[in-house]
């Protein structure tokens, strides 16, 4: 219930309300149609609202000649942060094409969060040295969004020059959520966030009470 979402940032003005983007799988749980989306946009503040790519369509359309005429480069000027999950579990795109929607995305100053793993890392590490913008976020999410928690949380070694806002996902939950934040508070990092899908759900279905409930953990 989008007013209830809206009512839920009113109360906690530092929670971002993410939704998945996969057109392969629109309108099947977990990934809402565009009329859902319309309407989410246009109730929830642009700064409390994000999009997480997945999938061959979207990238494909960012690597377009037509991107910036498309639909989807309209829905992402909606949003205040762009997560990419690609390449996740599957090798589908280059590193080359994968850099190019790094730059496309960035070259029209949007935020982009870029979903760090052992695989990504071979792609990711060469491109943050050769590119710095403030409009670069890193989520470490060793499961591949398979929801598992960590033995420990960490920031790699290899990121800490770059000092990047970071965000730490796996397996985080209303009951869990306050020991992790508290040991991820300990890395004294300047901007970071705690990201989760399936600890706010039940039966896979949105749940507003354990969403209520992680954010009064949190904040």
């Amino acid at each position: 219930d989008i007013l209830s979402l809206k009512n839920l940032v009113i109360q906690f003005p530092h929670l971002e309300l993410a939704i998945l983007f996969l057109p392969e799988k629109e309108n099947v749980n977990r990934n809402p149609g565009i009329d859902w989306r319309n309407e989410f946009f246009n109730t929830i503040p642009k700064s409390n609202t994000a999009i997480h790519l997945c999938g061959k369509i979207v990238f494909h359309t960012i690597l377009s000649d037509d991107f910036e005429n498309s639909l989807l480069f309209q829905e992402l000027k909606k949003t205040q942060r762009i997560q990419l999950n690609i390449n996740a579990r599957k090798d589908i795109f280059s590193i080359e094409d994968i850099h190019k929607i790094y730059k496309k995305l960035l070259s029209h100053d949007f935020e982009i969060i870029l979903q760090y793993h052992k695989r990504s890392k071979s792609w990711i590490l060469p491109f943050l040295n050769e590119h710095t913008s403030k409009n670069i976020h890193i989520l470490l999410d060793a499961s591949l969004g398979k929801g598992v928690t960590p033995e420990k949380f960490e920031v790699p070694e290899e990121l800490t020059k770059f000092d990047l806002p970071i965000g730490f996902a796996g397996g985080l939950n209303p009951t869990n959520i306050e020991s992790i934040h508290q040991q991820v508070k300990l890395f004294n990092l300047a901007n970071y966030w705690l990201d989760l899908e399936s600890g706010v759900r039940t039966d896979n279905n949105f749940d507003m009470n354990k969403a209520r409930l992680l954010c009064e953990n949190v904040f």
